[in-house]
């Protein structure tokens, strides 16, 4: 009987599993007239698509003066380096941006008082500055008592959306009086 003999042969072979992308989508800049930014993370590639017929093939998309036709949900198609796709999406809202008038500048005498005024549209708060001489810096017509020419501006808000608006309470001195010094006059003289 003869021996025989048998080779075993092994080979090795290496599988990558490749991951998927964890994309993380994300906006900034909810007001009407502001510039909406988006950006997506953790890829090589990209690809928008959202309301009103948006595309984008960039990771930070940006949509100058959004109005409210721009809100709704954008999804992002991001893609690995090694072909690997994952979605996500992020809700944009834009708000309509309120709107707010302060009147005319006003001219007081030093000592007096003048109420201020604010009227507008879509406001939920009211920060008047510098609030030190007013009766409540938090209020639509608070009264005014400077002691010197003062701006005041105004910041109203409504989600998140903030409007300015000033106006200047101009503080007249008030004149000093000064006749002379008293006389004394004997009936019929003039003086």
């Amino acid at each position: 009987m003869g021996i025989s003999s048998c080779s075993i042969f092994s080979n090795l072979i290496t599988i990558n599993v490749n991951k998927y992308p964890v994309p993380d989508a994300a906006n900034a800049g909810n007001c009407t007239g502001d510039t909406l930014f988006l950006k997506a993370t953790d890829g090589t590639g990209f690809s928008w698509t959202g309301p009103s017929g948006f595309n984008s093939n960039q990771q930070y998309p940006f949509i100058a003066n959004a109005v409210s036709a721009h809100a709704g949900t954008y999804y992002v198609r991001v893609t690995s380096a090694r072909g690997c796709t994952s979605i996500d999406s992020t809700v944009v809202h834009v708000n309509d941006r309120p709107t707010v008038n302060v009147g005319n500048d006003a001219e007081i005498c030093a000592g007096a008082v003048t109420q201020l005024s604010a009227s507008g549209t879509n406001i939920t708060s009211y920060m008047w500055s510098p609030g030190a001489s007013l009766s409540d810096s938090s209020i639509a017509d608070p009264v005014a008592r400077p002691s010197t020419t003062t701006l005041y501006i105004l910041t109203v808000a409504d989600n998140f959306c903030l409007v300015y608006d000033s106006v200047l309470v101009t503080v007249d001195q008030n004149p000093t009086a000064d006749a002379g010094p008293d006389k004394v006059i004997i009936p019929g003289q003039s003086v």
